[in-house]
C-alpha cells in the first residue's frame, strides 16, 4: 500500500503517475517501461491498492477508482492523541496483527464473493468489493457497518432525501431516458446542455421537478448521476461546434444492464 502526500500539487500535470495509478485498480494490469541501454520494453505489474491523500479533487479517473475519504479540520477537544512518527509501536503491532489476519484468512477472503449493495456495480463495485469481503469475513456488525459507510461515502447516489431504494430506481429510469433521447436524435453524440434540455422536456418524469417538487435536474447533477456509473462527460465536436457532452458508446455496458422499458 502507498501513500502520496503531495499528489495535490503534481498529480494532475503528471500523466505517466496518473496512468500507472489508472493500471494498478485492474487485477493483472501492467505498466510498460523502458529499461536499459537497450530500451528494452519491460511490463511491470501494476496492481496495488493505494492510498492519496492530498487538497482539492482528484483527476477524473482516479475519482473514479477511488473510495473518497472527505478530511475536515478536528474540532476544539476533539483529538484524544495525534500521531508521532518517532513513537510508532501501535501502530506497528496493529500492521502486525493485520498483516496475520490477512494472511490466515487469504483463501476464505479469494473465495469470497460479497453481498453488495444494490446500487454498486460496475466500478463502484469494483472499489468496494475487497471492504465487503473482509467484512463478511470478519462476522458480527462488519457486514452492517460496512453498509452504512457506504452509504455515507457515497452520497452522489443520493439526490434529496430519497433513501437509496429510489435513488437506484431514478438512475435506472435517468439511463432509460437518456437511450430514448439518443434514439430520438439519431446520434452518436450530444451535448450536455442538449441531454439536459431534452430529459426536462420529457413527461410524467423527475428530471423537471415539476412532478416531485425537487430541482430540476442540471448539467453538473447529471454529471454527478452518471458518474456512479463511470460515465464522464468530454469535450466532443458535433458539426462545427464543440462542447462537453457525452458519446454513446460510453454508456452500452450500463445500457445493456438496464434495458429499454418494453
Amino acid at each position: 500500500m502507498g501513500r502520496l502526500g503531495t499528489g495535490s500539487t503534481y498529480l494532475h500535470q503528471a500523466d505517466e503517475l496518473r496512468g500507472l495509478l489508472n493500471a494498478g485498480h485492474k487485477r493483472g494490469a501492467c505498466a510498460y517501461r523502458c529499461e536499459g541501454a537497450g530500451n528494452a520494453i519491460r511490463a511491470f505489474k501494476a496492481f496495488a491498492p493505494a492510498v492519496l491523500a492530498g487538497i482539492g479533487e482528484l483527476p477524473p479517473t482516479l475519482h473514479d477508482r477511488s473510495i473518497l475519504v472527505p478530511l475536515v479540520p478536528a474540532e476544539p477537544g476533539q483529538l484524544r492523541a495525534r500521531f508521532d512518527e518517532h513513537r510508532t509501536e501501535l501502530e506497528k503491532t496493529l500492521a502486525r496483527k493485520l498483516a496475520r489476519w490477512a494472511r490466515d484468512n487469504f483463501n476464505a477472503l479469494a473465495a469470497c464473493d460479497p453481498l453488495l449493495p444494490a446500487s454498486a456495480f460496475n466500478r463502484l463495485a469494483d472499489n468496494w468489493r475487497p471492504l465487503f469481503a473482509v467484512a463478511q469475513i470478519v462476522g458480527g456488525d462488519w457486514p452492517q457497518r460496512a453498509a452504512d459507510a457506504f452509504a455515507k461515502l457515497t452520497p452522489s447516489l443520493i439526490l434529496g432525501p430519497e433513501n437509496s431504494q429510489r435513488s437506484t430506481l431514478d438512475s435506472q429510469l435517468l439511463l432509460r431516458d437518456i437511450r430514448e433521447i439518443f434514439a430520438r436524435h439519431a446520434t452518436q453524440r450530444l451535448f450536455s446542455t442538449t441531454l439536459v434540455d431534452s430529459l426536462r422536456a420529457l413527461p410524467e418524469r423527475p428530471w423537471s421537478g415539476a412532478n416531485n417538487g425537487d430541482k430540476p435536474i442540471t448539467v453538473a447533477r447529471l454529471g454527478r448521476r452518471l458518474g456512479v456509473f463511470g460515465i464522464r462527460s468530454q469535450t466532443i465536436r458535433i458539426g462545427h461546434l464543440r462542447a462537453k457532452g457525452y458519446d454513446l458508446a460510453d454508456f452500452a455496458q450500463d445500457f445493456a444492464r438496464f434495458p429499454a422499458a418494453p
